[in-house]
């Protein structure tokens, strides 16, 4: 099944307008049901707002001398996130936006939590609303895309990545994901009006989402299965044509992982249990995994 979507015609909230014509049953203005969704990914965190520091945000944050200044910008983007603590601090973690972060929350609110647990709720208001936006746009529906993103919202399995500071990746993946993904799914055929625009948005977020977080890789293979399989003007276009929509995002994940082994070593992380061996350590993810999706269907102890 096909996801419709609209390239040349007008949208509403990212949903055709001839889609959101057909809701009739819809009385809420645009403005209404934003501000629903912005109240409902705000309130329930509200209150982390006055919570303190914990864990590896201490470090972080409190005595990390990269987000003291900004003239540590170069090593910002170039060092892991540890390397600030000297040799014990050797890994391969790669999170300059999560650095960039602090550095901007320490420059507005010195080291008061309050700014970042701030930051880290707002980026949630903001995940929440792309999701809003990209689900309209993918499949037509506002009724379908205010109930997700309003699950979304809503759902406790978010807690943590909201709650906790240095979680923050979390957030800054997702949001600039969705936004990739979002502005990939405006491309207009090649040689369309808004063609360059709409590309240089897509390459500008997912570089941001590249530097966010690694699992950024897979956008490449998701907007490759979309453009052939599900993108409304599949039949219309050649394979060149498909590809001048996605090819970029495969060049810029192939130079991303290209830089971060000449400079890291490596694109995973470094294994932190060292009685574990390779294959445990897999079979570990893959368990993991079903419990994530266990509590995203069931959120329960």
């Amino acid at each position: 099944m096909s996801a419709p979507e609209s390239h040349t015609g007008d949208e509403v909230l990212g949903v055709p307008v001839e889609g959101a014509r057909r809701e009739s049953r819809w009385h809420l203005s645009d403005t209404a049901l934003l501000f629903l969704l912005v109240l409902c990914a705000f309130l329930p965190y509200a209150n982390t707002l006055f919570n303190a520091f914990v864990y590896d945000d201490n470090t972080q944050v409190l005595n990390n001398p990269y987000i003291q200044s900004f003239r540590h910008l170069r090593e910002i983007f170039t060092t892991t996130v540890w390397s600030y603590v000297g040799v014990q601090g050797v890994t391969n973690y790669y999170r300059p936006m999560m650095t960039l972060g602090y550095l901007i929350c320490f420059q507005v609110f010195g080291p008061l939590a309050y700014g970042f647990h701030l930051a880290n709720v707002l980026l949630h208001v903001g995940v929440v609303l792309v999701l809003f936006l990209l689900t309209g746009r993918m499949f037509g529906n506002r009724t379908l895309a205010f109930v997700a993103a309003m699950l979304f919202a809503l759902h406790p399995v978010h807690t943590e990545s909201v709650a906790w500071v240095a979680a923050v990746t979390d957030l800054e993946l997702t949001f600039f994901y969705l936004l990739t993904f979002w502005c990939f799914l405006g491309l207009a055929r090649p040689g369309g009006g808004r063609s360059a625009p709409m590309q240089l948005a897509v390459v500008a977020s997912f570089v941001l989402t590249l530097l966010s977080k690694e699992q950024a890789l897979t956008l490449p293979l998701l907007a490759t299965v979309y453009e052939h399989f599900y993108r409304d003007d599949r039949k219309q276009t050649t394979h060149a044509q498909k590809f001048s929509r996605y090819g970029f995002l495969w060049l810029l994940a192939g130079a991303y992982l290209l830089f971060r082994i000449r400079f890291f070593g490596a694109i995973a992380p470094v294994l932190q249990i060292s009685n574990l061996t390779w294959t445990e350590t897999a079979l570990s993810a893959v368990a993991l995994v079903g419990q994530y999706l266990g509590k995203l269907l069931w959120p329960v102890e």
